[in-house]
């Protein structure tokens, strides 16, 4: 029974790992599928549906940190209908390998749109510092701690924040995936035959360094912040903001 269960899940790994390797293949599919559904949402918000998670009214505990803290639902949530429908199309035609010049200029400008807004605009910091408690959650779970329960610190609005950053990155695979097999460039690693400047393998080594560095380092001085708060000591902050976020039972802001 036991080596019928192993088996079982190695081959549900390995199929796994297969679909994954193959990302370029479904990728535009699952982003225009995504942006479907979430368009479904915007139409249901349109018409007096629950759950609308954008502006003061709808997120009060946090929309202070958002730059959508001033969206109403009444203009937002057409808005979110008709930016579904429009990915949707959009994630079709890229799969489908349709556009050619200018028509392929437009396509790949609303995919890295899309992606921009979801990634960069939409999320705040509240997203961040949930991420940041995974790690923690996990080593202490056997201990019993944190006693609180860790979904309690994720509200709609913010759980919505993951769902759309999850959108986001579908539509960076979408745009890539599209952007190699429109010019005839290799699906994996998106070189061809024409490869001039930044693009050669040897340009890519030289600046993929820098990229992984700045990659790395970057977590690295948001958690120094993070561990000096803990540790009393205001690094980027006021003194006052340090001790207020401490009354409230945080470590600062942010």
């Amino acid at each position: 029974m036991t080596d019928l269960f192993r088996d079982k899940m190695a081959n549900s790994a390995r199929r796994v790992s297969h679909t994954l390797l193959r990302w370029p293949a479904w990728a535009a599919y699952a982003a225009s599928a995504w942006s479907l559904i979430y368009g479904a949402l915007g139409i249901y918000w349109t018409f007096g549906g629950s759950g609308f998670p954008f502006g003061a009214a709808n997120d009060p505990e946090g929309a202070a940190l958002s730059i959508l803290a001033g969206v109403q639902v009444e203009t937002a949530a057409p808005v979110i209908a008709a930016m579904g429908l429009v990915g949707a199309v959009v994630g079709l035609a890229m799969a489908w390998t349709w556009g050619r010049g200018f028509s392929r200029t437009v396509l790949l400008g609303i995919a890295w749109s899309f992606a921009a807004v979801l990634l960069l605009v939409v999320p705040d910091a509240r997203g961040l510092l949930v991420t940041a408690l995974v790690p923690i959650v996990l080593i202490g779970a056997p201990f019993g701690w944190p006693s609180e329960n860790f979904f309690d610190a994720i509200p709609w609005p913010v759980m919505n924040q993951f769902v759309l950053t999850g959108g986001g990155f579908l539509w960076v695979a979408a745009a890539v995936a599209y952007q190699r097999r429109s010019r005839n460039a290799c699906m994996n690693c998106g070189r061809s035959d024409t490869d001039t400047g930044w693009t050669t393998p040897a340009a890519a080594a030289r600046w993929g360094r820098w990229a992984t560095a700045v990659a790395a380092i970057v977590p690295l001085v948001y958690a120094t912040t993070r561990l000096a708060w803990e540790l009393g000591i205001p690094l980027g902050i006021s003194e006052e903001i340090l001790r207020t976020g401490q009354a409230g039972g945080g470590s600062g802001q942010g």
